[in-house]
């Protein structure tokens, strides 16, 4: 099967509608009258975010029409979908009341089936489902590393001109979604407050309170270091590094100390890589990617940011890929911060401890904002095109009730239960993951790795073998990378 080939057949794209209401708004030469319009009345309502409308005609049905979506067999993937029994209650009841809510309202049936719980097995569960032309799904909460492969190119709908998805609206994630573009024609994939897994991948550091206050600083000094922009690396490898203490006083650094931090190598690296404004790709006029990477700030970050923090830092200790290590260290109150993902929320549980949560590290104040990269395991949504046209206006119009629905009162239920911090913007917990939310992104290079050669995993061969030699990683990768992508370019555009 040649998606890319259906694609272009099933792919449609409506490029007469302008030029048809253009010519609809042409009256000719009208005879000049006396202007009786009322003024238009400007809509001053202000909106608590509970009741934040949506733009769906209140009039939709679509008649029991189902909606199937395939999860990948683990609970925070389930859980999305159907709410699942490990959120807690009130986030549990949240997503169900989200869905009873879409479905009466639209009246459509949401149905989900299980694939395989190992990323390279729902991969291949789902391309033999869409290679083979098998309608067995509508919407798709597709595992980002998966489902932007090159076997699946041209293989989605375009959503771009579809009228029920309003990407106006703050429940979709826009600069999120622009990274995932191939060029200015194309909408494949989707992300926004539908996805409680891309709120789990989000970058995030915690840190310990009790901690913290013995080093001289109270945790209200260090949220208004954060909230006035000022907490960059060299704050927090100062702070890091006064953590550390010689538990048994042999002098050797080892694992029975007290740090400032434990660093897994692997998957951490791709967020300290992509949140400190450094881009992976610029747009030409078409909205094609070029690759930016080789550049020397890149290679001065590397050099002169990174690697003394990993491998510099008296507060530093190295955990391999061992997550356990690092997140024991945590729980043992033998770690300062612990910098992963939002999901260790769920590792905090039942830790007696009081935490904070804070976004990463500006690079230096001179950035203009916080950025939070999405981890590559998360949901992107898109619409394989083995579902028939016909229906997609039910689809599209689920998709968006379900993600302003997530946004009014899933979302806030998660952040109060799941992270157990209450969802207050005069809070400076609350502010500090406003921060976090506001700064949610992913790159071009990031999220197409696996197209391109792994080029947004340098960080990682980097950061491993200890080395600071950005360019010549780079070199390893730079003609194969520029191959893929001249062709992953001419798939989409073949796919319009």
């Amino acid at each position: 099967m040649n998606c890319k080939r259906f694609g272009a057949a099933a792919l449609i794209a409506v490029i007469l509608l302008p030029a048809l209401a253009a010519c609809s708004s042409d009256t000719g030469d009208v005879p000049e009258t006396t202007d009786t319009t009322v003024p238009a009345v400007t809509d001053t309502t202000t909106y608590s975010r509970e009741n934040t409308p949506d733009s769906l005609p209140d009039t939709l049905n679509f008649n029991g029409m189902r909606m199937r979506f395939p999860l990948r067999d683990e609970p925070r993937y389930i859980r999305e979908i159907t709410g699942g029994d490990t959120y807690g209650d009130v986030v549990t009841d949240a997503v169900a009341d989200r869905n009873r809510m879409v479905e009466e309202r639209l009246g459509i049936k949401i149905e989900t089936s299980i694939l395989p719980y190992s990323l390279d097995d729902w991969g291949k569960s789902f391309q033999n489902s869409v290679l083979s032309l098998s309608d067995d799904y509508d919407i798709v909460p597709g595992l980002q590393t998966k489902v932007l492969v090159p076997a699946l190119a041209g293989c989605f709908y375009n959503l771009q001109d579809e009228k029920y998805i309003d990407l106006e609206q703050p429940w979709w994630w826009n600069a999120y979604i622009d990274e995932l573009r191939i060029n200015n024609k194309g909408t494949y994939f989707l992300n926004g407050d539908i996805s409680l897994v891309s709120f789990e991948m989000m970058s995030a550091i915690i840190f310990n309170k009790q901690m913290l206050t013995d080093l001289g600083t109270t945790p209200e000094e260090l949220y208004d270091i954060v909230l006035n922009g000022k907490w960059t690396y060299d704050r927090l490898s100062e702070l890091g590094a006064s953590a550390y203490r010689d538990v048994n006083g042999d002098g050797v650094r080892d694992r029975g100390d007290i740090y400032g931090y434990c660093f897994v190598t692997n998957t951490t690296s791709d967020h300290f890589a992509f949140t400190v404004g450094l881009r992976s790709a610029e747009r030409d006029a078409n909205g094609h990617p070029v690759l930016t990477m080789n550049t020397e700030a890149w290679v001065n970050y590397f050099q002169d940011v990174l690697h003394p923090l990993f491998y510099e830092n008296d507060g530093t200790l190295i955990t391999g890929t061992d997550g356990n290590l690092r997140n024991n260290k945590f729980l043992n109150n033998t770690s300062l911060f612990l910098v992963d993902r939002m999901y260790v929320y769920s590792i905090l549980r039942d830790y007696e401890g009081e935490y904070g949560v804070i976004p990463y590290p500006k690079l230096t104040e001179a950035q203009e904002n916080y950025e939070t990269l999405v981890h590559d395991a998360t949901t992107v949504y898109c619409v394989p095109i083995t579902t028939s046209k016909e229906n997609m206006d039910g689809i599209t119009a689920t998709l968006e009730a379900m993600c302003a629905q997530s946004f009014r009162t899933v979302v806030p239920a998660f952040y109060e239960i799941a992270l157990k911090v209450k969802y207050q913007s005069d809070s400076q917990s609350g502010q500090c993951i406003d921060l976090i939310r506001a700064g949610i992104h992913t790159e071009f290079g990031y999220a197409y790795s696996a197209m391109l050669s792994g080029v947004g995993a340098l960080s990682r061969w980097i950061i491993s073998s200890t080395s600071t030699n950005f360019a010549s990683q780079w070199a390893r990768v730079e003609n194969s990378v520029d191959i893929k992508l001249a062709e992953l370019i001419r798939i989409y555009e073949e796919a319009e």
